[in-house]
Protein backbone atom coordinates (compact mmCIF):
# COMPACT_ATOMS: atom_id res chain seq x y z
CA UNK A 1 0.00 0.00 0.00
CA UNK A 2 2.74 2.32 -0.63
CA UNK A 3 1.78 5.49 -1.87
CA UNK A 4 -1.77 4.76 -2.20
CA UNK A 5 -4.20 7.18 -2.84
CA UNK A 6 -7.79 6.92 -3.03
CA UNK A 7 -10.10 9.79 -3.54
CA UNK A 8 -13.96 9.99 -3.21
CA UNK A 9 -16.40 11.84 -3.66
CA UNK A 10 -19.33 12.02 -0.95
CA UNK A 11 -22.87 13.23 -1.33
CA UNK A 12 -24.45 16.44 -0.02
CA UNK A 13 -24.81 15.06 3.55
CA UNK A 14 -23.80 16.99 6.41
CA UNK A 15 -20.16 17.20 7.21
CA UNK A 16 -20.55 14.14 10.30
CA UNK A 17 -21.28 11.86 7.75
CA UNK A 18 -18.23 12.25 5.66
CA UNK A 19 -15.88 12.86 8.89
CA UNK A 20 -17.57 8.90 10.49
CA UNK A 21 -17.01 7.39 6.43
CA UNK A 22 -13.15 9.04 6.96
CA UNK A 23 -13.00 7.35 10.99
CA UNK A 24 -14.44 3.74 9.45
CA UNK A 25 -12.05 3.85 6.66
CA UNK A 26 -9.30 4.58 9.10
CA UNK A 27 -10.54 1.67 11.41
CA UNK A 28 -10.48 -0.61 8.21
CA UNK A 29 -6.99 0.08 7.79
CA UNK A 30 -5.67 0.56 11.25
CA UNK A 31 -2.07 -0.40 11.92
CA UNK A 32 -0.84 1.62 8.62
CA UNK A 33 0.02 4.92 8.12
CA UNK A 34 -2.95 7.19 6.72
CA UNK A 35 -3.43 10.92 5.71
CA UNK A 36 -6.49 12.07 5.29
CA UNK A 37 -7.43 15.33 2.94
CA UNK A 38 -10.84 17.11 2.93
CA UNK A 39 -12.26 20.23 0.57
CA UNK A 40 -15.03 22.46 1.19
CA UNK A 41 -18.54 21.67 -0.37
CA UNK A 42 -18.51 21.52 -4.24
CA UNK A 43 -22.27 21.91 -5.40
CA UNK A 44 -21.84 21.82 -8.74
CA UNK A 45 -19.68 19.63 -10.97
CA UNK A 46 -17.38 22.00 -12.70
CA UNK A 47 -16.03 22.91 -9.48
CA UNK A 48 -14.62 19.36 -8.31
CA UNK A 49 -11.19 20.86 -9.66
CA UNK A 50 -10.63 23.19 -7.52
CA UNK A 51 -11.74 20.79 -4.67
CA UNK A 52 -9.81 17.78 -5.48
CA UNK A 53 -6.87 20.80 -5.15
CA UNK A 54 -7.94 21.69 -1.54
CA UNK A 55 -8.25 17.99 -0.43
CA UNK A 56 -4.22 17.76 -2.10
CA UNK A 57 -3.69 20.72 -0.05
CA UNK A 58 -5.12 19.47 3.45
CA UNK A 59 -3.35 16.27 2.68
CA UNK A 60 -0.25 18.04 1.92
CA UNK A 61 -0.49 19.55 5.31
CA UNK A 62 -1.46 16.46 7.07
CA UNK A 63 1.58 14.59 6.26
CA UNK A 64 3.87 17.79 6.90
CA UNK A 65 2.79 18.16 10.62
CA UNK A 66 2.35 13.87 10.63
CA UNK A 67 -1.37 14.42 11.52
CA UNK A 68 -2.75 10.53 10.67
CA UNK A 69 -5.76 9.22 10.77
Amino acid sequence: MHGLSLATICTDDPLDDAERMAQRLGETLSGRLMYVGGSSRCSQARALPVAYREALIALDVARELNRTG
